[in-house]
């Protein structure tokens, strides 16, 4: 199965929507779809908005590969969990994000670069992209401390309300 998070947030992600769309007619794998706060859903897969947290991490366990948005939340728990990733950064300049710079692209291009993942920055590029993520070396990820240091970064943010640390700065 291949599971798409679309994450929480309140901005659509249409792009990734019609990119799994085209993923899911070239054949007959499941993919399911957790669309968040995007209304389109993806022809041949089984969509949802939103789920419990603990729902939503037993999605991710029984997934074969994930396709994500570029969240450090999202990444956060699937790389805790162990999963092939391909992640799809929102672009604030298409809508999709409203944050203060280019944080998803950052992050998917360190973890890509690490060998935790496999980024997508060009739509056409997902059905390859999740072939590449099929053949990923998962066997460095119990050894790393990268999926730690983002929860911990996450978890502090979201401790804090949102956006700044305790010590007060961002």
């Amino acid at each position: 199965m291949i599971l798409v998070l679309f994450g929480t947030n309140r901005f659509p992600f249409e792009r990734l929507a019609r990119a799994v769309e085209g993923l899911a007619a070239q054949g007959p794998e499941e993919i399911v779809v957790q669309l968040g706060y995007t209304d389109y859903c993806p022809r041949g897969t089984r969509c949802f908005h939103f789920l419990p947290r603990e729902e939503l991490r037993s999605l991710v366990r029984r997934a074969d590969i994930v396709i994500a948005h570029g969240g450090f939340a999202t990444l956060g728990d699937c790389l805790e969990l162990g999963k092939r990733i391909v992640a799809v950064p929102r672009k604030n300049e298409l809508g999709e994000n409203a944050d203060s710079g280019r944080g998803q692209e950052e992050i998917v291009r360190r973890l890509e670069q690490d060998g935790r993942l496999v980024g997508v920055f060009d739509m056409e590029e997902l059905p390859a992209a999740v072939e590449k993520a099929r053949r990923l070396n998962l066997g460095r990820e119990r050894d790393s401390d990268i999926p730690r240091l983002v929860l911990e970064f996450v978890q502090t943010v979201y401790a804090t309300g949102g956006g700044t640390r305790k010590n007060g700065r961002p």
